[in-house]
């Protein structure tokens, strides 16, 4: 086992940890503690950088649809598990429609949430994007 699941599952009581996917940003495992299942995502030095925000941006929506934060640390997140297939998972096999239509769900959620964070700065969009359009 990698020393960093190690270590995240000494730190939170996690068991059974089981890779689901891999990307340039982190590595996310289905993992048990206390008998419930929760996703564990590992993040890399990319993912470090660009997601530390993730855990303050979670806790804000945590009313309107977004997923439960359980614990973090500065290179992991450990959150609640989502059952039922990927986003990924639904258009690989043909859903585009249905993943399009339950992402666009989910946003509009999020929307309205109407309350700014005080103590959360959002990266504007367009350095996200900038890549993409070059």
């Amino acid at each position: 086992m990698d020393a960093r699941l190690d270590i995240a599952c000494e730190r939170w009581g996690l068991s059974d940890p089981r890779l689901i996917a891999e990307t340039p940003r982190a590595q996310v495992y289905r993992v048990t503690q206390e008998s419930q299942p929760a996703a564990l995502k590992l993040l890399t030095r990319v993912g470090v950088d660009s997601e530390a925000m993730a855990p303050a941006w979670l806790r804000h929506w945590r009313d309107h649809g977004a997923v439960r934060v359980r614990a973090t640390a500065p290179d992991a997140l450990l959150l609640e598990w989502l059952p039922g297939p990927s986003l990924g998972d639904r258009a690989r096999a043909g859903d585009d429609s249905g993943a399009a239509k339950r992402l666009g769900r989910c946003a509009m959620h999020l929307h309205a949430c109407r309350t700014e964070p005080d103590t959360i700065r959002a990266t504007p969009l367009a350095s996200h994007l900038n890549a993409l359009l070059d």
